[in-house]
């Protein structure tokens, strides 16, 4: 299977930063597209969330609770430990 190219849109300012992709199309799975949003400490990105899009599924996303420590996820009732810079 040959790579497909894509398109990530990336903005950022002194609160935050956002990032995008352009629905990429795959070959048996459909269109894939993916975003994260967060902020900027001295570990360097720190995400808020990462949603996730594949063909007809429902999104993916996973939520970095840092107040918490945990990452959770939509898709399953598990939680994962956030550790510093992850």
């Amino acid at each position: 299977m040959r790579n497909q190219p894509g398109t990530i849109h990336w903005t950022s300012n002194a609160q935050g930063y956002g990032v995008v992709s352009v629905p990429l199309p795959l070959p048996f799975v459909g269109t894939f597209v993916y975003s994260s949003n967060g902020r900027i400490n001295a570990f360097g990105l720190a995400p808020d969330q990462y949603v996730e899009k594949r063909g007809r599924r429902a999104e993916d996303i996973a939520i970095f609770n840092r107040a918490d420590k945990k990452i959770g996820f939509t898709r399953t009732p598990s939680t994962l430990p956030l550790a510093d810079g992850a």
